[in-house]
């Protein structure tokens, strides 16, 4: 089966963005971080990389207080903001399981472990070959011999 996916990043439609905007440096390094995460997600599959990088953006914005600048911009270009909030919610959920994976607690990680404890581990065999090799080893050879000799 010969196939290819290829997934556009969002990181050009935020490198456009931080122009147009004039986004600073640190809100800028936050949109990329989360875009990174974005990554670890099914938001590139299924949206749109504007909508991510705006997505992202959004997220980086309400942490760091600044968003006055997307409102408008979204309200302007006419931006379909359900879609722009079904991105965030990816993340977010992400962000969710990412602090609460395995760290309720009752479990405090024994949870995982038991899991892991469950997988089968792969059985070691002895040193011996389970197949005979294409070359004679000494044992072999020594056999044949003492057949031939035994048939004489």
């Amino acid at each position: 089966m010969d196939c290819c996916l290829i997934v556009y990043h969002p990181y050009r439609s935020l490198d456009m963005y931080t122009r147009e905007f004039q986004i600073d440096q640190q809100l800028f390094e936050a949109s990329w971080r989360i875009i990174n995460d974005s990554l670890k997600t099914d938001a590139p599959l299924l949206y749109p990389p504007y909508e991510i990088a705006l997505a992202c953006l959004l997220l980086a914005a309400t942490y760091r207080d600044k968003m006055a600048i997307l409102k408008q911009y979204m309200i302007d270009a006419q931006i379909d903001i359900e879609r722009i909030y079904e991105v965030v919610k990816y993340l977010l959920k992400y962000y969710e399981l990412m602090t609460t994976y395995d760290a309720d607690p009752p479990n405090d990680g024994k949870q995982i472990k038991d899991i892991l404890s469950k997988i089968p581990k792969p059985k070691i065999i002895s040193n011996e070959p389970t197949r005979p090799s294409s070359q004679p080893n000494e044992q072999q050879i020594q056999g044949t011999n003492s057949q031939q000799n035994n048939n004489n």
